[in-house]
């Protein structure tokens, strides 16, 4: 089974750890010093994201993401994967 949960610059994604326990960390300490921000998409990006929640949920029964846990997971992979660090202000 995959653990899953990001929060801001933070995305703890994997398999379970040795004893069985997800790698969850603090998600309420993680989350709280989080900002709102508004995000414009065209129709095929917002449909290509929900096909993307429902292809994740329907592979991880029992463990439910929405879209905001997506695009919240693709922004962290995309800037990941381009090399550049997160500023030094950012955790």
């Amino acid at each position: 089974m995959t653990a899953f949960v990001c929060s801001d610059m933070h995305c703890y994604m994997g398999p379970e750890t040795r004893a069985g326990k997800r790698r969850w960390g603090n998600l309420a300490a993680d989350m709280a010093d989080t900002k709102t921000i508004p995000v414009r998409m065209s129709p095929g990006l917002l449909a290509w994201v929900d096909a993307y929640v429902a292809d994740f949920n329907a592979n991880n029964p029992g463990l439910e993401i929405n879209r905001t846990d997506a695009i919240r997971t693709l922004l962290t992979r995309a800037l990941q994967a381009s090399g550049v660090k997160p500023p030094k202000s950012a955790k």
